[in-house]
């Protein structure tokens, strides 16, 4: 991919992708200390109206913490395509107004 006729740049946009995508690992590491850190707080937790909110913060946010990675993944991805679809999309316009020009 190239600059595109409309001032577009696919390639900075698929390379932002592909650098969203490969946080993943950093991603997963982060969430995986987060979950691990929720887990061992309502045990050290001696009040038990401390340790019940703490349980349920826990419930609340393991869920969409352990799906951070998987996230980051469809983010990079879905940035990638986009730049494919410019990219397209630039080129058939492009087309059409050769085929005007005729």
């Amino acid at each position: 991919m190239t600059t595109a006729a409309w001032g577009m740049r696919p390639d900075d946009l698929h390379g932002a992708g592909a650098r969203v995508a490969a946080t993943d690992v950093d991603a997963a590491a982060a969430a995986s200390a987060l979950v691990t850190a929720m887990a061992a707080a309502p045990p050290a937790a001696h009040h038990p109206v401390l340790r019940a909110a703490l349980e349920r913060y826990q419930s609340v946010v393991a869920g969409p913490t352990e799906m951070l990675p998987s996230t980051v993944t469809a983010a990079g991805s879905r940035l990638s395509t986009a730049a494919v679809d410019a990219a397209q999309a630039d080129a058939e316009a492009a087309r059409g107004l050769r085929a005007a020009d005729r």
